[in-house]
């Protein structure tokens, strides 16, 4: 009887794995995801969607291989013991770059990624994937990403800006499946004046929300659409949204905003309010490390990889890395991608993990007033 039991159990398991395929098979977002991401199915569209496949199947494994895959080993064996407690990523500047992010910070709840580039709109992306122009279209907006890791931001506005592929929403959903991830939802929102996230409304930041899983575990991603300088009179809702969580920021390829006096508000935010931040030399300046951080240092640097941000050179991190030991970097990556002369900073804020212990040691005190309130009642 135990073994007949046993078979029926079986049998109706197998009927429930079968139903949750069939439910996501069913699921409109991860089907495009799919497409977008090179996966091959039985309807080609009427024309030959194996060479797009190929192409994306072998740029993508080639970054992964380089740079992608080497990450989650080495921030276990380098970043994790100190990092604090966080709940939310934080990436301005990042644009729709969502696979360095999770890479990094795997045990993030949500992702805030920012960006000026369109967002995208999922509506339209479904009814391109009948248009072999689309195709061509992804392929040539993202082919120096899935070349170096990185964006080039005056090429992301022009090429994410055409009729066939608007918006970085198409290489997100790309990404999230190459990693492994099922698509549950996309949804346009807003992020309002109070820093709530609501349906899109006149007169607030443009975002998308994108809701993903993988092995039971959700992640919430944000795709937001702002301009970081101090002249935006919106930037204010965003930072409300962020202060909301428990986060890190992550910059990378940034350009050297961070360093632009037009961007001293996001930046005193970051050094507020954050965590820890992890950066290359183009993030916040190293100057305002020297003091109420713990800093690690990991790769070279003596000097801005491209020669078009040379002005960018920081003495003061030259000077750090001759006197400090820096961990190897086992993978390229940003500006450093082509010569394998990568750099990145991890900071840690003192600030906030005093704040962190003085909270612990209040609700304690609040625990202890509390039971002995119990026992007087008594």
């Amino acid at each position: 009887m135990k073994k007949y039991a046993w078979c029926v159990v079986a049998i109706f398991s197998c009927f429930g794995i079968m139903a949750e395929n069939e439910d996501m098979a069913d699921n409109k977002f991860n089907t495009v995801a799919e497409r977008i991401a090179g996966v091959v199915t039985k309807d080609n569209k009427g024309f030959d969607f194996r060479k797009y496949s190929e192409f994306i199947k072998s740029s993508w494994n080639r970054l992964y291989r380089e740079s992608i895959g080497h990450i989650p080993s080495w921030t276990n064996e380098h970043l994790k013991k100190f990092s604090p407690k966080y709940d939310t990523l934080f990436y301005p500047f990042g644009g729709p770059d969502i696979s360095y992010a999770i890479s990094f910070f795997p045990e993030a709840k949500r992702y805030i990624l920012v960006g000026l580039e369109p967002l995208g709109d999922f509506d339209q992306i479904e009814k391109g994937l009948t248009n072999s122009e689309y195709y061509d279209s992804v392929k040539t907006a993202f082919s120096h990403y899935l070349r170096k890791g990185y964006f080039i931001t005056s090429e992301m506005q022009t090429q994410l800006s055409n009729a066939t592929v608007k918006g970085g929403l198409n290489l997100i959903l790309l990404a999230l499946k190459k990693l492994g991830f099922n698509i549950l939802e996309v949804d346009n929102c807003s992020i309002d004046a109070n820093g709530d996230v609501t349906k899109p409304v006149p007169d607030s930041i443009s975002c998308l929300k994108i809701i993903c899983e993988k092995n039971s575990e959700k992640k919430v991603i944000y795709y937001v659409r702002a301009n970081l300088g101090n002249e935006n009179d919106k930037l204010d809702y965003l930072m409300k949204f962020v202060h909301k969580f428990e986060f890190s920021t992550f910059v990378k390829s940034a350009s050297y905003a961070l360093h632009d006096r037009n961007f001293t508000n996001i930046r005193s935010f970051i050094l507020n309010e954050t965590r820890c931040i992890l950066q290359d030399d183009t993030g916040v300046p190293f100057n305002f490390f020297r003091r109420n951080w713990d800093v690690y240092i990991f790769g070279t640097y003596t000097k801005p990889t491209l020669q078009v941000f040379r002005t960018y050179k920081q003495p003061s991190l030259t000077e750090y890395y001759l006197n400090h030991k820096a961990e190897p970097i086992s993978f390229p990556i940003g500006y450093g991608y082509i010569k394998r002369e990568p750099n990145l900073i991890f900071a840690v804020s003192l600030k906030k993990r005093v704040e962190e212990q003085l909270e612990k040691l209040r609700n304690q005190l609040k625990k202890k007033k509390c039971s002995c309130h119990k026992k007087q009642s008594r």
